[in-house]
């Protein structure tokens, strides 16, 4: 039978709702599952389901933190997936659409995308993931978190305790969180010269109680440059109302030096987040990292060795570089220090030929300037070969802090001597006999 115009248009009518219902599957899957769809190996997370998949979970999880529109993040999609796919079974691999699921993004203090971290055997403290955005890398990591939460197991370490019901944060022995009071408050913090982070909790606060352990991990993190403390606002209510305190947490940063006027903190809750945004604060007001000259044991134990990393540059003698050239390496050294800075790692100098045992220790064989990383933890230290030059130094630094630097063993640390601090000047020649 022949067609009519009718059935003609009714034809195409039908031909253009079924174009259009696919069209609207389409767009419904893309807002439903961003980058990844749901016969993707990575496993899409949300507000709603992250702490049963994750948080319960006890298995390892690599989590992607992205944005729809991120164009690092589409490249990142076919490594992801292969990494998930290799994965499957040994790690788990996810995404979070970070505009969709925005509270969470800010748990974690996620303010670039695409952000990844590694939820390890301690579901509260991830780890910021910072490797090559390769299958090959992201694998390596992930294999390497694994192993780490099975020999963990092994050793019988145990997940560390959280805050107990009431929520207490006073600091302890064990972390560098100071207890202010309305007592105290103007001794330690109004009349100090350094800066200070300030938290005002009340102890029945969920996100206080989440913040707490990222809180103090920071603290230490940022020992020797920020004071972190912690005020019970239900406690001391007067000196939580002298700073407009309305909510928990409440985190105001006293600057250096005069402290009429706090600034409110607006960075991450993560202790990554929050030493990041410290020391972004420190450079604002021209406050770097120190650098300082180890002239005794305990400079050494106190400015070194109570970081992980404690870098020890042995320099020439004045003789051969002046004090214009020694003033180069420092300040060689410092921007080293800083670009370095959200790392724990401490940075000191020492003149050639007085601590004698450190460089018979640690191998220095006079050719200067020399530098050395050292954990005491491990008693294990790398030697720098090469150009003494801000690339280089951060450079052997940087694999130094990744495990890709090799290293060496030792058996204990040498012990040092009390030597006379330089005086910023040259050499001064002593004066010849009179004849």
């Amino acid at each position: 039978a022949l067609s009519t115009p009718i059935d003609n248009r009714e034809a195409g009518i039908a031909e253009l709702a079924t174009m259009l219902r696919a069209f609207l599957l389409c767009l419904l899957v893309h807002q439903s599952f961003g980058l990844y769809t749901s016969s993707s190996p990575v496993v899409i997370l949300y507000d709603s389901n992250f702490k049963s998949k994750v948080s319960a979970d006890a298995g390892v999880w690599l989590v992607e933190f992205y944005a729809p529109w991120c164009g690092h993040c589409k490249n990142l999609v076919p490594a992801w997936e292969e990494s998930a796919k290799a994965l499957t079974g040994i790690v788990n691999v996810a995404a979070v659409d970070a505009t969709e699921a925005e509270s969470l993004a800010s748990q974690f203090g996620v303010r670039g995308f695409p952000t990844i971290f590694i939820f390890g055997a301690d579901k509260d403290k991830p780890k910021k993931y910072e490797g090559a955005r390769t299958a090959s890398d992201i694998t390596s990591a992930a294999l390497k978190a694994a192993t780490e939460t099975v020999k963990e197991r092994l050793h019988g370490k145990k997940k560390p305790e959280s805050k107990s019901d009431s929520g207490d944060q006073k600091a302890s022995s064990e972390n560098n969180v100071v207890e202010l009071t309305a007592d105290n408050f103007e001794e330690e913090v109004l009349n100090s010269d350094g800066p200070w982070l300030v938290e005002f909790f009340a102890p029945w606060c969920g996100h206080c109680k989440n913040l707490a352990p990222e809180w103090e991990k920071a603290a230490t993190e940022l020992a020797g440059n920020v004071k972190l403390g912690a005020v019970d606002a239900t406690v001391h209510d007067s000196l939580a109302s002298d700073y407009g305190v309305r909510g928990y947490p409440t985190i105001k940063f006293f600057p250096p030096g005069e402290k009429a006027e706090p600034i409110e903190y607006d960075g991450g809750r993560t202790s990554d987040g929050i030493v990041e945004w410290s020391l972004n604060k420190l450079d604002d007001y021209g406050v770097g990292p120190q650098v300082v000259e180890a002239t005794s044991e305990e400079i050494m134990k106190d400015s070194c060795y109570s970081k992980k990393i404690c870098v020890v540059s042995v320099m020439p003698h004045l003789i051969d570089t002046g004090a214009a050239g020694r003033d180069a390496y420092i300040n060689t050294i410092q921007a080293v220090a800083k670009k370095l800075r959200t790392r724990p790692m401490a940075f000191v100098w020492i003149p050639s030929g007085v601590q004698t045992s450190f460089e018979e220790t640690f191998g220095i064989d006079f050719n200067y300037p020399a530098m050395v990383a050292i954990s005491e933890a491990k008693l294990r230290y790398a030697r720098h070969r090469g150009a003494f030059s801000q690339e280089a130094l951060s450079s052997f630094l940087g694999d130094v802090w990744s495990g890709r630097q090799k290293t060496i063993a030792f058996n204990t640390l040498p012990k040092f001597k009390d030597a006379e601090p330089w005086d910023g000047g040259d050499y001064v020649y002593p004066d010849e006999d009179e004849e």
